[in-house]
């Protein structure tokens, strides 16, 4: 059955065309014709009064749901500026607790002055280098090196230049290694180079080149320039022997070359 809001108006319009049709009409006919035709249009305009309620309702609903939603996207989009700046906040924290963790890595293996090796760091260095010749079998050599009569430097010039001349000794040492070899300052004006997989007759050519190249380099100050030389001592790994006992070796024969004039290499 077709269903339609207005089918009583249409019944209506169809009574009210028999009627025109007729050639001669009842006036009681036509009368209760007009009462049910006014009740239907009364009907219908309160009907369309009703859907225009409705339109106007859901035209506000919409309306509001439209605010809503723009309040929702202004506020999204709000939330992602902030999480894209907490991003870019949480990166540049990242970034910077990375150096400082790199700066506190750096503190924790270098001398604070010349930025070689300090002590600890060069020992674990030293250890890892004996146990390596269990698996390859090749020694390395140790050189110890001291600057001469440092503590006159101190004396005479200050010990901001006593710094000054223990960085540009490193410089100079630094210059005259290899990179697989290892340097690290011992204490002091002591300081001390691991040559992996090397002699001591080949150690002692690096030493005497450090040497050389110590005596010949000259420090610029505002005062004038100043000299200083080097005492060495240099040392092979034995058999069986520690680290530690190795560094003891080259220690003694840098304590030779100071008692035999300084400026000079012995080997152990």
């Amino acid at each position: 059955m077709e269903f339609s809001l207005f089918d009583k108006e249409k019944k209506i319009v169809e009574k009210a065309e028999q009627l025109i049709a007729k050639e001669e009409c009842d006036p009681e006919e036509i009368r209760d014709f007009l009462a049910v035709f006014i009740d239907a249009f009364r009907r219908c305009y309160q009907e369309q009064k009703c859907l225009i309620r409705i339109s106007d309702r859901l035209q506000e609903q919409l309306l509001e749901t439209k605010k809503e939603l723009l309040i929702k996207t202004d506020q999204l989009k709000k939330q992602a500026a902030d999480l894209k700046a907490l991003n870019e906040n949480l990166a540049l924290e990242i970034a910077a607790r990375k150096r400082i963790e790199e700066k506190l890595r750096i503190m924790a293996d270098r001398d604070a002055l010349t930025k070689v090796y300090n002590r600890r760091r060069f020992l674990e260095f030293l250890e890892m280098e004996v146990k390596k010749v269990k698996r390859t079998g090749k020694v390395p050599s140790f050189i110890m090196l001291d600057i001469d009569k440092f503590k006159n430097v101190n004396d005479q010039f200050g010990h901001a230049v006593g710094d000054q001349v223990l960085c540009h000794f490193t410089t100079v040492v630094l210059s005259g290694i290899r990179e697989i070899d290892v340097f690290g300052r011992l204490g002091g004006e002591e300081f001390g180079v691991i040559l992996p997989e090397t002699s001591k007759k080949k150690a002692f050519i690096v030493a005497e080149r450090l040497r050389s190249m110590v005596e010949s380099s000259e420090i610029i100050l505002s005062t004038g320039n100043i000299n200083i030389t080097v005492s060495i001592g240099v040392a092979e790994l034995e058999a069986g022997e520690s680290g530690e006992q190795l560094m003891v070796r080259a220690d003694a024969a840098m304590y030779v070359a100071k008692q035999n004039g300084r400026n000079r290499v012995e080997i152990a």
